[in-house]
């Protein structure tokens, strides 16, 4: 479902996404990897440890 060019409710509106990145998020850096994984291990999460 489009939206008419000529309805003025739509005329100055623009893309959600206009002036944020597209494509993969970026890796995770080390730092936050470790993190996690204290995270994981303190709250005695074994499952999602061995998953991470």
């Amino acid at each position: 479902m489009g939206h008419s060019e000529y309805n003025p409710a739509f005329k100055d509106r623009r893309p959600r996404n206009k002036s944020r990145r597209l494509g993969a998020k970026s890796a995770l850096k080390p730092q936050q990897i470790w993190a996690i994984r204290f995270w994981l291990d303190r709250e005695r999460r074994i499952r999602d440890r061995a998953l991470f």
